[in-house]
Protein backbone atom coordinates (compact mmCIF):
# COMPACT_ATOMS: atom_id res chain seq x y z
CA UNK A 1 0.00 0.00 0.00
CA UNK A 2 1.39 3.34 -0.83
CA UNK A 3 1.65 6.18 2.16
CA UNK A 4 0.36 9.26 0.63
CA UNK A 5 0.69 12.90 2.74
CA UNK A 6 -1.01 15.64 1.64
CA UNK A 7 0.41 18.93 2.87
CA UNK A 8 -1.57 21.97 2.50
CA UNK A 9 -2.49 24.92 4.44
CA UNK A 10 -6.11 25.35 2.84
CA UNK A 11 -7.84 22.78 3.92
CA UNK A 12 -10.23 22.74 0.53
CA UNK A 13 -7.12 21.71 -1.26
CA UNK A 14 -6.26 18.85 1.15
CA UNK A 15 -9.49 17.29 0.93
CA UNK A 16 -9.81 17.46 -3.07
CA UNK A 17 -7.02 15.79 -3.66
CA UNK A 18 -8.07 13.49 -0.69
CA UNK A 19 -10.69 12.98 -2.62
CA UNK A 20 -9.13 12.39 -6.00
CA UNK A 21 -6.68 9.84 -4.53
CA UNK A 22 -9.41 7.88 -2.78
CA UNK A 23 -11.82 7.34 -5.32
CA UNK A 24 -8.80 6.27 -7.94
CA UNK A 25 -7.18 4.18 -5.79
CA UNK A 26 -9.03 2.85 -3.07
CA UNK A 27 -7.66 0.01 -2.28
CA UNK A 28 -3.64 1.07 -3.68
CA UNK A 29 -3.31 4.47 -0.94
CA UNK A 30 -3.49 5.18 2.34
CA UNK A 31 -3.79 8.76 2.64
CA UNK A 32 -3.11 11.05 5.82
CA UNK A 33 -3.23 15.26 5.52
CA UNK A 34 -1.06 18.02 7.23
CA UNK A 35 -2.17 21.73 7.65
CA UNK A 36 1.37 22.89 7.86
CA UNK A 37 4.87 22.17 6.96
CA UNK A 38 5.80 21.60 10.51
CA UNK A 39 2.99 19.35 10.80
CA UNK A 40 3.80 17.15 7.46
CA UNK A 41 7.48 16.90 8.97
CA UNK A 42 5.79 15.40 11.95
CA UNK A 43 3.70 13.02 10.08
CA UNK A 44 6.45 11.88 7.54
CA UNK A 45 8.81 10.77 10.04
CA UNK A 46 6.65 8.55 12.35
CA UNK A 47 4.02 7.02 9.83
CA UNK A 48 6.78 6.94 7.03
CA UNK A 49 5.04 8.45 4.02
CA UNK A 50 6.41 6.80 0.68
CA UNK A 51 5.22 10.42 -1.84
CA UNK A 52 4.06 13.89 -0.30
CA UNK A 53 2.00 16.49 -2.31
CA UNK A 54 2.74 19.42 -0.69
CA UNK A 55 1.90 23.01 -0.98
CA UNK A 56 5.06 25.48 -1.16
CA UNK A 57 4.12 28.14 0.43
CA UNK A 58 2.27 27.67 3.92
CA UNK A 59 2.53 29.52 7.35
CA UNK A 60 5.07 28.56 10.21
CA UNK A 61 7.46 25.93 7.98
CA UNK A 62 7.13 26.26 4.18
CA UNK A 63 7.07 23.17 1.95
CA UNK A 64 10.80 23.84 0.61
CA UNK A 65 12.10 23.84 4.47
CA UNK A 66 9.70 20.58 5.24
CA UNK A 67 10.93 18.91 2.35
CA UNK A 68 14.57 19.67 2.84
CA UNK A 69 13.83 18.23 6.22
CA UNK A 70 11.98 15.22 5.59
CA UNK A 71 14.48 14.08 3.01
CA UNK A 72 17.42 14.34 5.40
CA UNK A 73 15.81 11.93 7.43
CA UNK A 74 13.99 9.97 4.31
CA UNK A 75 15.83 10.28 1.49
CA UNK A 76 13.86 8.05 -0.53
CA UNK A 77 10.57 9.51 0.21
CA UNK A 78 9.19 11.14 -3.07
CA UNK A 79 7.97 14.86 -3.29
CA UNK A 80 5.20 16.58 -5.69
CA UNK A 81 4.97 20.54 -4.91
CA UNK A 82 1.20 21.75 -5.89
CA UNK A 83 1.05 24.94 -5.90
Amino acid sequence: MLKILIADDECLEREQLNDIICRRMPREAEVRMAENGRRCVEIASLWGADLILMDIEMPGMDGLEAARRILDQRPQTKMIFVT
